[in-house]
């Protein structure tokens, strides 16, 4: 028989810090030491590790030592190109006076832009004093020789546009910006590809979308560059015309497919295939789209019959639907993130720039430029709009354009559509030429009867005597043409140099009444 269980006796819930817990709870010493635990190495350690490690690759690091160079070089000048224009505004608006503080101008051109190009042009920042001099002193010189070919190519399209101070500093102001985006851009980029991996191994995509889109793209290119250069020759900007254009269409074609094959492929594509076949899938299927282009606009020309600048347009919209599309679905660039975005933006604002710049002289301008002042002023004029045309002609005359100071003084000598000033047309003639010479050539240039004879009397003032004797001739030469005897007469005065012109002249004046000029007779 088995004995009942004893009962439990109840327990006591000891309060804290009574003997009895503290005996019963072990002793510090006797608790096992538990190991540290070790610290996260931080992220910026890594990162600088493996830019060490990719920075200190010897393979190819000659040549990507000369890349870095040239896009830190690209980054500082195109920033003095920037501020080259940035002064020339300040010096106009006089805000700052160049040619009185040249230290201070040439110090900031100097200093701030080598500074920027040596600290933030390269992935990778320099360590120890001899590296940093090494790139101050490659920058500077390669700065410098970029900085000098901006500098040419700015000076060639300021002869070509014939541009004043203003849009001179305006292009150089923009053209800067863009060039210094870019290589900010590309600086970034290759700051970023120090961190990627190893390149992804040969992707080959078997559909043929990717391929035809980036034709496409190639394609529409073409065709908005070609449409684009037709309007600068309809509009008779930059002195452009296509009568021996055959070599700028090679170079424009293979820039094309350049551009197709480098930006109309997807991020994986890019990395994956070599671009010596992108190049040559993008050629063979531009040559397809852009069969597809003409057969497309053939037939809307055939039935329109559009002028120059109206062939333009109709190249120009079909090209651009079609470089849209092609860069929406091939290349996906809505996936790409906000740089992809950022380029196409940037893509866009400078193809509707430079297609509107052409084919809107209402937009060149609002833009501050001479040139379509000018053909706002002639475009009036043709319409015998002659008050609108004396307003746009004077403004193109204060942007500095000879011709139109020309047309706004025959326009107010002869009072069409303004009153008639004399004073008015006289200052505008002393707006279009300083110099006798230049006059001359003005006078003999024009058929504006009005603004002829004010040119000859400014090159008489500045002291030219063959322009003095050419505009009285004229002037008298109507008078004599109009029916005025003494007109002829005095024509004929002017002939001292050539007898029979002046025997002839004498008969004329004779014959309209003016006795004096009659022979006298003979003596009985």
């Amino acid at each position: 028989m088995t004995e009942p269980p004893a009962p439990e006796s109840p327990k006591v819930e000891e309060p804290a810090g009574s003997p009895a817990i503290e005996a019963a709870a072990p002793a510090p010493e006797a608790q096992a030491p538990k190991p540290p635990e070790p610290e996260p190495e931080p992220q910026i350690q890594k990162l600088q590790l493996q830019i060490i490690q990719k920075t200190q690759n010897p393979r190819g690091s000659f040549w990507r030592g000369v890349v870095d160079f040239l896009r830190a070089a690209m980054f500082g000048a195109s920033f003095v190109t920037t501020l080259l224009g940035v002064f020339i505004l300040l010096d106009k608006e006089r805000i700052f006076d160049f040619d009185k503080n040249p230290v201070i101008g040439v110090g900031v051109m100097a200093i701030a832009p080598l500074a920027l190009a040596v600290l933030r042009g390269f992935p990778a920042p320099a360590r120890g004093l001899k590296r940093i001099a090494g790139r101050t002193l490659g920058t500077a010189l390669l700065g410098g020789l970029l900085f000098g070919a901006q500098l040419l190519g700015l000076i060639l399209l300021d002869d070509a546009m014939r541009m004043n101070d203003r849009e001179t500093a305006m292009a150089a102001l923009f053209g800067g910006l863009a060039l210094f985006a870019v290589s900010w851009l590309r600086v970034r980029s290759a700051r970023k590809r120090l961190l990627l991996p190893e390149p992804a191994p040969l992707v080959v995509e078997r559909r043929p979308g990717p391929y035809f889109w980036a034709g496409g793209l190639a394609a529409g290119m073409l065709g908005w560059l070609l449409a684009t250069a037709l309007a600068f020759d309809a509009s008779d900007l930059l002195g452009f015309s296509l009568d021996d254009a055959g070599p700028l269409f090679f170079i424009l074609g293979v820039a094309s497919v350049i551009f197709g094959a480098s930006r109309g492929f997807s991020i994986e594509l890019r990395r994956g295939l070599p671009f010596g076949s992108r190049f040559f899938l993008t050629l063979i299927c531009s040559l397809l789209a852009g069969l597809g282009l003409f057969v497309l606009i053939m037939p809307v020309g055939m039935l329109t019959e559009p002028s120059k600048l109206g062939t333009a347009v109709l190249i120009t919209l079909p090209s651009m639907a079609l470089m849209g599309a092609a860069l929406w679905r091939g290349r996906r660039i809505a996936g790409e993130g906000r740089r992809g975005r950022l380029e196409a933006g940037a893509l866009a604002a400078a193809v509707v720039l430079l297609t509107l710049w052409p084919q809107s002289a209402w937009m060149r301008y609002a833009l501050g430029s001479a040139g379509g002042a000018k053909a706002l002023s002639m475009e009036h004029f043709e319409r015998e709009d002659y008050t609108r045309a004396a307003t746009f002609a004077a403004v193109a005359c204060e942007r500095g354009d000879t011709e139109s100071c020309v047309m706004a003084a025959h326009i107010h000598r002869t009072g069409l559509g303004v009153p008639s000033s004399l004073k008015q047309a006289a200052r505008l003639v002393g707006r279009a030429c300083r110099s006798p010479e230049r006059c001359a050539e003005l006078a003999e240039d024009t058929s504006l009867q009005g603004s002829r004879d004010l040119l000859f009397a400014r090159a008489c003032e500045l002291g030219d005597r063959k322009a003095c004797l050419r505009g009285r001739r004229e002037a008298l030469s109507r008078r004599c043409k109009a029916g005025d005897a003494f007109g002829c007469r005095a024509l004929a005065e002017t002939f001292d140099d050539n007898p029979s012109q002046k025997s002839v002249l004498y008969g004329i004046a004779c014959e309209l009444g003016d006795t004096s000029a009659c022979p006298p007779k003979p003596a009985r």
